[in-house]
């Protein structure tokens, strides 16, 4: 389901790509998401109640940074910007964008 590379001149860093049928499940995974039983969100909901918002994007990111580093934090962000850019919603379902092209984080 995945492909793992390192560059030759710079082994620290493992590259991960979707193989077509990673991508197929995750496609599927996406069209049939109910945020309702995740996870995560629930976990959030007691902030949302205490706070009456949700945490900002920019609130959790600063907490990962402060765990994981800039390093992390850049190739995080390219890899959300290669998904935003690749998917697109449409009748409440995400659907991958033909358009694009994939930039390696």
């Amino acid at each position: 389901m995945l492909k793992f590379s390192k560059k030759e001149n710079d082994k620290r860093n493992t590259y991960i790509q979707l193989t077509p049928d990673g991508e197929s499940i995750l496609l599927q995974l996406m069209e049939t998401y109910q945020p309702d039983g995740n996870a995560v969100l629930s976990g959030a909901l007691p902030l949302r109640n205490l706070y009456g918002k949700f945490p900002d994007i920019i609130e959790i990111m600063a907490i990962v940074r402060n765990i994981y580093g800039d390093d992390f934090m850049e190739i995080f962000e390219r890899s959300f910007n290669n998904i935003e850019n690749q998917f697109i919603e449409e009748e409440g379902k995400i659907r991958k964008n033909e358009k694009t092209e994939t930039e390696l984080a």
